[in-house]
Order: C-alpha cells, then structure tokens, then sequence
C-alpha cells in the first residue's frame, strides 16, 4: 500500500492559506482546500 501524505484545509476562515501553501511546497506534500459554496475564497 502506498502511503499518501496530503494536507486537508477548511478555509472559510483560515488566516494562514499562504503559510499552508509554503509548507505543502517545501515538504512535497498535496494540499486540498474545503471551503462552503457560500463562501467566497480571497488569495
């Protein structure tokens, strides 16, 4: 079995998504972010 590593963010009110981001990228690791259709997202 292969061993996945990702990164699962809910983002409606996540302060840091660029940090995520930059630590996904160093790490080599996926990221999915979850956010409400709601919700709009903002970079």
């Amino acid at each position: 079995m292969q061993n996945i590593n990702n990164i699962l963010v809910g983002v409606d009110a996540c302060p840091v998504k660029a940090e995520i981001v930059q630590v996904g990228a160093e790490f080599h690791v996926g990221i999915l972010f979850v956010a409400s259709y709601a919700h709009r997202l903002r970079k």
